[in-house]
């Protein structure tokens, strides 16, 4: 239905540029003449000359977009005026043989007469061009706002789950008790525990504005964390990790790491019987996150938003796609770094 309306629309503006293009043509001949060069008679097929006009503009729009910011937009209409010109010469001479042959129009044509309809023909497709080209512009620049904004609304969004994560009754009961803890048995550790939670809660503070960090940043969180859930479940919870050698040449949505780190403990049974283990990757440009998947009986109650939230970041930010992989009883998730610019 939808192609049917484009098809339509292309076939009204295609008789507005065939009209406009016979009467000024007619016109200007009529002006250089003792009577009158106005000739309607074979209308048709100068609307299927400008259809065909259409649809070549419609595929150079598709094989070279213009994209606000961009794209220049003088060489994108040198470059599309220009392929049209050489259709236009191409094409008039047949389509006024063919005029002629179909006896709606004149018996005869000069060659000066073909010339003068190539111009007008040239400067209608040269201001329809512009035209198109100040709305194709228009449109990017309002997808690209709308993108901005449905990115800033996914960090947003990850920003304040990751705050309510970490302020929620379990998160503070946990770390409470598991620093209260540490307080009897080991004051050096307990000094420890709390500035690796100042460290996590800092971090979120300072990057819940940005849409990509450091991944050397984003690794300092990630051992700051897990520093903190090793210290609540000791050796049950064991983790390895690989990072590439080069870290500040890579990017990575804040939190995300954290998120992944999150979902294993709360997706996932801890205990003597089966510690979790976690681990990270590093592999061409892919950093994978992984863990052993013992999935627990009766699962915490969430909003589901993770792993939704973290494929539509980097789909906005990469155009690398978030692979998630669960069998042979791991549960991988692989994400496309993003080189720094």
């Amino acid at each position: 239905m939808k192609s049917l309306k484009k098809q339509l629309i292309d076939v009204i503006i295609s008789i507005g540029l065939a009209l406009l293009y016979n009467l000024v043509g007619g016109i200007i001949l009529s002006a250089s003449s003792n009577w009158g060069q106005m000739n309607f008679g074979a209308l048709y097929i100068d609307v299927i000359f400008f259809f065909l006009l259409l649809k070549m503009l419609r595929f150079m729009r598709r094989q070279n977009p213009a994209k606000a910011g961009v794209s220049s937009p003088l060489r994108v209409i040198l470059n599309r005026i220009g392929i049209l010109f050489l259709l236009i010469v191409f094409l008039l001479g047949p389509v006024f043989k063919l005029k002629v042959a179909t006896g709606d129009y004149f018996t005869y044509v000069a060659n000066s007469v073909i010339y003068l309809h190539i111009t007008v023909a040239s400067v209608i497709m040269l201001v329809y061009v512009g035209l198109d080209l100040g709305y194709e512009l228009m449109d990017s620049w309002r997808k690209a706002e709308a993108e901005k904004e449905k990115l800033h609304r996914l960090h947003t969004q990850a920003q304040f789950e990751n705050l309510k994560a970490q302020v929620n009754p379990h998160f503070l009961f946990n770390s409470l008790n598991t620093l209260s803890s540490l307080i009897v048995e080991d004051g050096d550790r307990a000094r420890q525990f709390v500035r690796q939670l100042s460290t996590v809660y800092r971090y979120i503070l300072e990057n819940r504005e940005n849409d990509l960090v450091e991944l050397e940043r984003e690794k300092s969180l990630f051992d700051s964390f897990v520093y903190l859930c090793q210290t609540r479940f000791e050796e049950n919870f064991i983790v390895h990790a690989e990072w590439p050698e080069n870290l500040n040449q890579w990017s990575i949505p804040p939190m995300t790491l954290q998120i992944l780190v999150e979902n294993a403990i709360k997706h996932n049974v801890i205990s003597k019987q089966k510690p979790l283990t976690l681990w990270v990757n590093y592999d061409e440009g892919i950093l994978s996150v992984g863990n052993t998947n013992q999935p627990r009986r009766q699962l915490d109650s969430g909003t589901g938003f993770g792993l939704k939230n973290i494929r539509e970041r980097f789909h906005q930010l990469s155009d690398k796609e978030v692979s998630i992989i669960n069998q042979d009883g791991n549960f991988v998730v692989q994400l496309p770094l993003i080189p720094r610019s």
